[in-house]
């Protein structure tokens, strides 16, 4: 075993090379050292068992200008900084095929990537290629900025995240009690995963204790796309666990999303995700195919609840809902939401332009109020067998609901309140069971009941009935 301690000294280089190189080595200790000014840190190869404790990276400049970790195993990385280091790929810590790494209590300040390349895995926190069953706890990223500066069509910019991400076939992997906090992702095209933290084609990972506040993900190409979430996103990946997780003052100016603009999925599987958060955020879109808050692209089986939007500003000429489920998504869970203020729709349900259906999926308890459009749309009529239960709508400035060309779609218990109308179907099957209704609108509309007689209550005496089709109802 060899042990290095530094005792507070620093190791100082001349923008060459290496601060400390660790190739090949069992038990080795680095201790109480401040690295300053080599083209990378720290480089750790075919290392394990080893640790690397309470140092201070500063003011390096390379392409990985932190710690490199590269098939090494077994390794901790405590009570470590990362500040003012600039790199082309990352600035901070970055494993790639390395496993059960232990890494706590690391702070990364001022830090800046910038490349006109592709951004593999994340320019702040990475773990990459089959990098497996590591642990991050207390990572506090603050101020940091990754400029991926090629606007090329067909360049993928950013794959995984911006500032944390784990990717490709990276899995079992926890981050817990981290906080990322006044951050900027700049992004020349195309973003697959997430702006800030991302996950591309990685499985079974958990993220506990997240917060994301002060940050900002921008592209100003009008090409410029993000495939998964602005925020946090998943692209590709499967089985992977959020919880407690918390977006709030965060500023997303992108051309188009698809998945979600805070918080979203994309081509992604049996993913879980209890207690969200998103609060006071912007978002300037020319299209969201999907949600600004929380959306799905594409995705199957994933399940969402404890979920509290509310006060998000959204500009943009499309249609929306702050959340949104497109293209050929199914038998998701949405249950237990709170979903309070938007410009546009608060749910939104559409097929744009293929024929890939969206089908039975569920909401479940959800109030939702303060809507400049619909509570709840559904339009296309490849959108079947949708349920929501356990409803109420507050607030809308046009119909409560408004259902258009979807057929069989399930309304249970559900209530208005303060809406221009309640119910709009134009040209689509609904089943209604133990509505409280104060006004219908049908257009060439087949409405069926619970029973013959509807089982319905009404707020006031008096229903506002019109359209062409009433004789169904």
């Amino acid at each position: 075993d060899i042990t290095l301690n530094c005792d507070g000294h620093s190791i100082t280089g001349t923008q060459n090379g290496y601060g400390i190189n660790v190739s090949g080595k069992t038990g080795f200790v680095l201790d109480d050292c401040t690295i300053i000014n080599f083209t990378r840190a720290v480089n750790i190869i075919n290392t394990n068992y080893s640790s690397f404790n309470e140092l201070n990276i500063t003011d390096n400049n390379g392409d990985y200008a932190g710690i490199y970790s590269y098939q090494s195993n077994y390794n901790n990385i405590t009570n470590s900084q990362f500040t003012y280091n600039n790199a082309s790929d990352n600035a901070g810590i970055f494993l790639e095929t390395s496993s059960q790494t232990r890494v706590i209590n690391t702070t990364y300040l001022f830090n800046n990537v910038t490349k006109s390349g592709q951004i593999v895995a994340s320019g702040i926190v990475g773990l990459h290629d089959q990098s497996n069953l590591n642990y991050f706890e207390n990572i506090i990223a603050e101020s940091n900025i990754v400029n991926q500066t090629n606007t090329e069509v067909g360049m993928n910019s950013i794959g995984g995240g911006g500032i944390c991400g784990i990717n490709l076939n990276s899995n079992s992997n926890i981050i817990n009690s981290s906080s990322f906090i006044g951050n900027i992702v700049y992004s020349g095209y195309t973003i697959i995963g997430g702006g800030i933290i991302g996950l591309y084609s990685s499985s079974n990972n958990l993220l506990n204790s997240i917060n994301i506040s002060d940050s900002k993900v921008i592209n100003d190409e009008i090409t410029g796309s993000i495939y998964g979430g602005a925020i946090i996103g998943d692209y590709q990946s499967s089985y992977n666990n959020y919880q407690n997780i918390r977006i709030w003052n965060t500023q997303v100016d992108l051309s188009y999303a698809y998945g979600g603009n805070m918080f979203g999925e994309y081509l992604s599987t049996n993913n879980t995700l209890v207690s969200l958060t998103i609060f006071n955020t912007s978002s300037d879109l020319i299209a969201i195919y999907g949600g600004v808050g929380l959306g799905l692209y594409d995705s199957d089986n994933n399940s969402f609840s404890l979920v509290n939007l509310s006060q998000n500003i959204v500009t943009t000429s499309d249609e929306f809902g702050m959340v949104g489920v497109n293209l050929g998504s199914n038998e998701n869970i949405f249950r237990d939401m709170f979903v309070s203020g938007s410009s546009g729709n608060l749910i939104n349900i559409e097929v744009p332009f293929t024929s890939n259906i969206i089908s039975n999926n569920l909401f479940e308890n959800f109030k939702i109020s303060d809507s400049d459009w619909h509570g709840i749309k559904i339009h296309s009529t490849y959108c079947l067998n949708n349920t929501f239960r356990n409803f109420t709508v507050i607030n809308t400035t046009l119909s409560a609901i408004n259902i258009t060309d979807a057929n069989n779609t399930n309304l249970i218990n559900i209530t208005f309140a303060n809406t221009s109308s309640d119910l709009t179907v134009d040209s689509a099957s609904v089943y209604i069971y133990n509505p409280i209704i104060q006004g219908y609108n049908f257009t060439d509309a087949d409405l069926e009941f619970e029973n013959s007689y509807g089982d319905i209550s009404f707020i006031d005496t008096t229903i506002t009935a019109n359209g062409l089709n009433l004789s169904k109802v």
